[in-house]
């Protein structure tokens, strides 16, 4: 990732993140080649899976949810909190959509789209507290 890619997005008030949220997940997942180009070695298929997608689109919603959990972790204001709560919901929503359909349930957006619900889940669901034995 660009060095203080971040750092300018979180100057913005959140309710403008969101537009940005998308890029940031590209920059996250991606290196930079010495030349400028992006490297996204396993996940090259995504940039172009991205823009075939409309922004109500599962995978847009999913990819939007997970950078903005990047940047409300950042900012962690009451606002950011919302708006990351409120994306994740339709992101959940919308992945569910598409997993709980027979014909659906088989698309390589439906695959990514959970892919990208399971970063976001790994590194912003609360965990339990751990067990004493």
């Amino acid at each position: 990732m660009q060095q203080g890619w971040h750092s300018h997005q979180l100057r913005l008030h959140p309710e403008q993140w969101g537009s940005l949220a998308v890029q940031l997940v590209l920059s996250m997942l991606s290196a930079q080649r010495p030349h400028g180009s992006r490297y996204f070695g396993k996940a090259e298929f995504l940039p172009a899976m991205l823009l075939r997608q409309n922004d109500e689109a599962a995978l847009t919603l999913c990819c939007r949810a997970l950078g903005l959990a990047f940047l409300t972790n950042k900012s962690g204001t009451d606002t950011a909190n919302t708006i990351r709560d409120r994306a994740y919901g339709q992101a959940l929503a919308a992945a569910n959509g598409l997993v709980g359909d027979t014909v659906l349930c088989r698309t390589d957006e439906a695959s990514v789209s959970v892919w990208l619900l399971s970063l976001y889940e790994v590194n912003n669901v609360p965990r339990a507290p751990a067990l004493e034995s």
